[in-house]
């Protein structure tokens, strides 16, 4: 696995994309299971925005509101990018705060969204709670955490490291020199005194 940090850009696009393709994959399962149309269950979405006429709009509609669900899906994700820039905890504990995150989506969602778009008010029997609950964990928070999580990992590798080198050269200069022999001319320990002043024994010119 390439292990290149990821510019801003790159993990909003990735971030996005798995938030987006894992929470519109659950539905159209589930719709399948039930015999039911994903055509139609994407016309669900649009009509958030259009109302009822999306139910008669054919593919076009049903690609609206695939449209639709990219950018919220987008939008969740860039939301906890941007605000894990100013509040770094975000970012450290992003797999615990992430599914948490998931399941403040789905209460906004369902009690702020819908309610002022053209779905309205919906029913929140305990099943349906728990289901929406689970699935914003698994498909929106888990997802998220792990897209921060990761780019601030590959960030951390890439950035360089702040150990200094031992600097030998330096230990090497702080020995003391080695004493003049006592073979040397007045003269020779005359300069060396200069040089070295404390390294003369008393007596030795």
């Amino acid at each position: 696995m390439s292990s290149a940090p990821l510019s801003p850009a790159r993990t909003i696009l990735c971030g996005g994309l798995a938030v987006g393709v894992l929470d519109i994959l659950k539905p159209i399962l589930f719709s399948l299971y039930r015999g039911g149309s994903p055509i139609r269950m994407l016309q669900g979405i649009a009509s958030g925005a259009i109302g009822r006429s999306s139910f008669e709009g054919g593919l076009p509609t049903a690609a609206l509101g695939l449209g639709f669900h990219f950018f919220i899906a987008f939008s969740v994700f860039t939301t906890y990018y941007l605000v894990s820039r100013k509040l770094p905890f975000l970012v450290r504990f992003a797999l615990i705060l992430g599914p948490l995150y998931g399941v403040a989506v789905d209460f906004f969602m369902q009690f702020v969204v819908f309610p002022l778009s053209g779905i309205g008010s919906v029913k929140h029997p305990v099943p349906v709670l728990i289901d929406g609950i689970l699935t914003h964990i698994i498909c929106v928070g888990l997802p998220t955490g792990l897209v921060i999580y990761e780019a601030a990992r590959r960030d951390a590798a890439a950035a360089p490291s702040s150990s200094k080198p031992l600097n030998t050269t330096h230990e090497a200069s702080a020995s003391p020199p080695p004493l003049p022999p006592r073979s040397l001319s007045r003269q020779a320990l005359k300069e060396h005194a200069f040089l070295f002043p404390r390294d003369i024994e008393p007596g030795s010119m």
